[in-house]
């Protein structure tokens, strides 16, 4: 079905786009806290568990360099 496969690219986009502004939103939080995982998750309103599954979700670690 050419209109649910329509649909569902344009969801699978939508995600993507969504998880790139949440990756964001979480890498600027840790390098406001200066990496403090307790402090961003508590800025961002999140356990710290939470925050550390997203972190690897994502990719995020402290020695990046952005």
């Amino acid at each position: 079905d050419p209109l649910a496969q329509q649909e569902y690219h344009q969801v699978t986009g939508l995600m993507v786009q969504i998880e790139g502004i949440e990756r964001e939103i979480i890498r600027k939080a840790l390098h406001e806290s200066g990496w403090n995982q307790t402090k961003a998750a508590k800025s961002l309103h999140l356990k710290r568990s939470s925050l550390q599954y997203k972190m690897k979700k994502y990719g995020l670690a402290r020695d990046e360099l952005t």
